[in-house]
């Protein structure tokens, strides 16, 4: 993975740059929170994103030229000629230099996202005994075998370990094996027996 390099743009454009940059081709990344808000005057509730840190957004270091010139310009034309223009942005410079951040730094913004965005439930539980892998979170690409399941978790023995581990079924897809021998922990145990 290459390093980040950081625009600044106004608070209220932040996600707007983030989303149009993308949708142009460019790697970049804003960390969002998600949030449930209540419309004023009406029983309404709807979903909402938010920047985390408005007015930043993250782009790949191997954009940086394009980046610059883009930047440079008064006007930030699209790629698609028909669409609207980027937002006004800058890429931040401290003592005449660009500042690069690793893309292990921005681990904790992360994290910070994933704690901020509201949980999925899953649209059934999991059958004891099914072989699992997980699709995001710390579990990423690991697989192993469903002890218990619920709509909202999952409790997994992974391969090698003894002990279950508590994961949100949402991140979880079935194997194209679907139903297969549980190899450790207590679902082992009971069928061994």
């Amino acid at each position: 993975m290459s390093d980040w390099c950081i625009l600044r743009t106004s608070g209220s454009k932040t996600l707007r740059l983030a989303e149009t940059l993308r949708a142009d081709g460019y790697d970049a990344w804003t960390p969002v929170e998600t949030r449930t808000i209540r419309v004023p005057r009406a029983n309404v509730r709807r979903t909402i994103q938010l920047p985390i840190m408005p007015s930043y957004v993250f782009a790949r270091v191997y954009h940086l030229i394009d980046l610059l010139e883009l930047a440079a310009m008064p006007v930030k034309p699209r790629r698609q000629a028909n669409e609207p223009s980027h937002a006004s942005f800058s890429v931040l410079h401290v003592h005449d230099k660009i500042p690069l951040v690793s893309d292990l730094s921005l681990d904790g913004l992360r994290y910070i996202e994933f704690k901020r965005t509201p949980r999925k439930k899953a649209l059934e539980a999991l059958r004891p005994g099914s072989s699992v892998s997980v699709e995001g979170g710390s579990f990423g690409g690991k697989k192993g075998v469903i002890e218990r399941s619920d709509l909202v978790h999952t409790l997994v023995c992974f391969n090698g370990d003894n002990f279950p581990v508590k994961i949100p079924t949402s991140l979880f897809h079935l194997n194209d094996i679907g139903e297969v021998e549980a190899l450790m922990g207590d679902a082992a145990r009971k069928r061994a027996a």
